[in-house]
């Protein structure tokens, strides 16, 4: 998982919820070191959620005190991830952007095809 595109392995009701934790300035980044990152969360009480976050944005070993992160991704953890994402002003990539960058030549190929179109 990729802090670019993370959403696409939540559920959609906890990313949102997670989201909305965030819009509302309920995340506070209590401390990092090298490449790992603690936060506190605040939900109904105070959750505690720690990864790490590799140079290409990959996401490991995240962890959350709430009980639902015992078993899935929490919206403690989306929270954190938008507010890391933004802090660190990294933009967010759709499927589609990450397989264009793989597939420039589809880029070129689409352009082509918007001329043909315009020009009609």
């Amino acid at each position: 998982m990729k802090l670019t595109d993370f959403e696409y392995y939540f559920d959609e009701k906890v990313v949102e919820r997670g989201n909305k934790l965030f819009e509302e300035n309920r995340v506070l980044l209590d401390s990092q070191f090298n490449t790992l990152y603690n936060f506190k969360v605040k939900g109904s009480k105070i959750y505690y959620v720690t990864f790490s976050l590799r140079k290409d944005w990959v996401i490991s070993v995240e962890r959350c005190t709430c009980p639902y992160a015992e078993r899935y991704l929490c919206k403690h953890m989306a929270a954190c991830f938008y507010y890391l994402r933004k802090k660190l002003n990294i933009q967010k990539e759709t499927m589609l952007s990450e397989f264009l960058k793989k597939n420039p030549e589809l880029v070129e190929q689409r352009d082509n095809l918007d001329k043909v179109f315009l020009e009609k």
